[in-house]
């Protein structure tokens, strides 16, 4: 995985020295190498562009594979972040095209395939990927992430002045060209759901581009153009098979082709194995293409209800010859997570954990690891997908219940109680109600903690042009498509791809996630809704995987890749908690009201029913990231 950062802007503007800066605040994505290129378009006398990269060695790890990379001609300049798992059969049917290539990297492939297509060459890129092409001839940069959004792209647009981007947001910050000013309502949606949601940032004039979209910046006008170029499940031949066996036997070939794209790698690849359905899928499968199996690594705790070691050692006593155990204690975590925070580009009340295992892997000499990320979403793990059946029934019949008022007080906090009535004011609204599942603290709470002056009015243009993509996109889809999609546009989006991305790359390690795969996805999207709907849960992951995992796996209940924050913040994590939020003296020119964010503590410490730990833990993060990243 790698770090990419760029500046086009007027020359008045333009300092190499900011395009360092950049830079160097991106050298723990890519320690291999580093690069830079400062170079003006033809004819173009008022722009500087400068794009700079850094590298961590995955595919062709010789010097030709140095970024920025330019093609023969000189005409084009690409600063890439990913992996494109067909590159090679791309590069074939290039090669019958004419072209040439002087190495065997997946970053000459992108030049050639965009000289060739145009904007069409992202529908034949199969992986994850965030990337700036500079077209010196056409005066263009040409920019897009891939279809999940695996990959990040920040960017800030200044019209007539400047473009910058970067893989974080800490990087477009270092540039000196954007002031460091909270957004309001970006604060807001991170206390709605626990991560800022796309594309606000915490940063008033920066954007994060959301998945499946492309980016033109034009020098000639100084503007950018923004489009969508794949959405989920709009192939019109969705829910065309209808035979159990057909789909699980499409399930089975299209997972496996997944499995066996995303090992291609010049470097040994590792596996997170948690001991859930997913992760050991991917080790099953990965074994039968290996023969040797993967180096798999799972972390256990001291706290049984939390651990999943008897299942991890199941399927790599199976599967995998070499499996490392990462015990973490109390005090090892408690050791980590000022660093881990620091780690954070955005707050999230997630990705300690990723953070943790990322760290110990890297030390153990992995540049690359799999992850079952991306399953739950898939192929319907979370309990969004049955509690949105009831919740829209239960809204829909809103018009006959009483006037319902979200609580005031302490009540606010009550987390059964407010999402309850804010499922009856959803008017059946599937993109309200997924919002209703997934918050993590109403809008009253939400008001209680911004301090007074902070933006906690209506939603902006943004957020609701957001909204109503996602009501277009599900609009006519079934109710397991509907909930897949949201899901893979929020929760999975927002906080799981990023937190995986910045946590792990903070250790120079890269995650891929086979469940990821367009391909997959399209494969699933022609099964009926009556066979994907099935129970129990993943009813299609299960029976494709039915003759090669233990069964134990299949009868075990869900558990999620969680610490034991609600044991943990009780005990000695306590009072370093204690200290920040009593640490503060003033925090309202940050935009919180901290007498609110102690009484919730409080409120936690007393064991107040119905608050769980993530509330006061995001209070908690938010504090901390705020005190590093803009007080300081």
């Amino acid at each position: 995985m790698c770090g990419i950062a760029g500046i086009i802007a007027k020359k008045r503007l333009f300092e190499k020295s900011r395009l360092e800066a950049m830079s160097a605040a991106l050298a723990h994505r890519g320690p291999d190498d580093r690069g830079m290129d400062v170079l003006a378009c033809a004819g173009n006398q008022e722009w500087e562009c400068g794009l700079a990269h850094r590298r961590l060695a995955i595919i062709d790890t010789t010097a030709s594979g140095h970024q920025p990379m330019a093609d023969r001609q000189q005409r084009f300049r690409l600063t890439y972040n990913g992996e494109i798992y067909n590159y090679r059969q791309l590069r074939s049917e290039l090669e019958e095209k004419g072209y040439e290539f002087v190495s065997h990297s997946d970053s000459e492939v992108i030049i050639a395939a965009y000289q060739e297509w145009a904007a069409g060459c992202l529908e034949k890129l199969r992986g994850m990927f965030a990337f700036a092409l500079l077209d010196t001839q056409r005066e263009v940069v040409f920019c897009a992430v891939d279809r999940f959004g695996i990959k990040p792209f920040y960017y800030s647009c200044s019209p007539a002045a400047h473009f910058v981007f970067a893989s974080e947001l800490r990087s477009v910050l270092a540039s000196g060209l954007v002031a460091r000013q909270i957004d309001p309502l970006a604060v807001d949606s991170y206390l709605a759901f626990g991560a800022v949601q796309a594309p606000l940032t915490m940063i008033r004039d920066v954007r994060v581009l959301l998945p499946g979209t492309l980016l033109i910046f034009d020098l000639k006008s100084g503007t950018c153009r923004i489009q969508s170029y794949w959405q989920p499940f709009a192939d019109e031949e969705r829910g065309s098979i209808t035979d159990p066996r057909e789909a699980v036997a499409l399930v089975q070939a299209r997972l496996l082709e997944s499995v066996e794209a995303h090992l291609v790698s010049d470097v040994p690849v590792g596996l997170f194995l948690s001991g859930g359905i997913d992760s050991s899928s991917i080790a099953a499968l990965a074994n039968g293409t290996l023969k040797a199996g993967l180096r798999s690594f799972s972390v256990v705790f001291a706290e049984d209800r939390f651990s999943e070691a008897r299942y991890s050692q199941l399927v790599a006593g199976r599967y995998c010859p070499e499996h490392t155990r990462i015990q973490a204690s109390q005090d090892d975590v408690l050791k980590i997570i000022p660093r881990a925070i620091a780690a954070m580009d955005q707050p999230t009340i997630d990705g300690i954990n990723v953070y943790f295992i990322s760290q110990a892997v890297r030390q153990r000499g992995i540049k690359v690891v799999l992850s079952g990320q991306g399953g739950d979403e898939v192929f319907g793990g979370y309990s969004t997908f049955q509690r949105m059946f009831w919740a829209r029934l239960f809204s829909a019949a809103a018009g006959w219940l009483p006037f319902w008022r979200l609580p005031g007080g302490k009540d606010m906090f009550r987390v059964g109680t407010v999402k309850t009535i804010g499922i009856l004011q959803a008017k059946a609204d599937p993109v309200e109600l997924y919002a209703v599942l997934r918050q993590l603290f109403s809008p009253a709470a939400r008001h209680a903690l911004l301090a007074d002056g902070a933006s906690r009015g209506p939603r902006s243009g943004i957020q609701d042009a957001v909204a109503e993509s996602l009501r277009g996109q599900v609009r006519g889809l079934d109710l397991f498509s509907a909930v897949s999609l949201l899901e893979m546009r929020g929760y999975l989006a927002n906080m799981l791809l990023r937190d995986c991305d910045f946590m792990s790359n903070s250790h120079a390690l890269e995650v891929r996630v086979p469940f990821l795969d367009h391909e997959l996805v399209a494969a699933i999207a022609q099964v009926c809704p009556a066979i994907k709907a099935r129970r129990p849960a993943k009813y299609l992951l299960r029976r494709a995987m039915a003759d090669m995992l233990p069964p134990e796996l299949f009868r075990r209940p869900k558990m999620g890749f969680v610490f034991p924050w609600e044991i943990w913040m009780r005990d000695r994590l306590k009072q370093p908690i204690d200290e920040q939020l009593y640490g503060f003296e003033q925090a309202e020119e940050l935009g919180v009201n901290i007498g609110q964010c102690r009484r919730l503590w409080e409120l936690f410490k007393n064991h107040q029913p119905g608050l769980s730990w993530s509330r006061p833990w995001a209070v908690y993060v938010l504090l901390s990231w705020l005190k590093k990243n803009v007080r300081s």
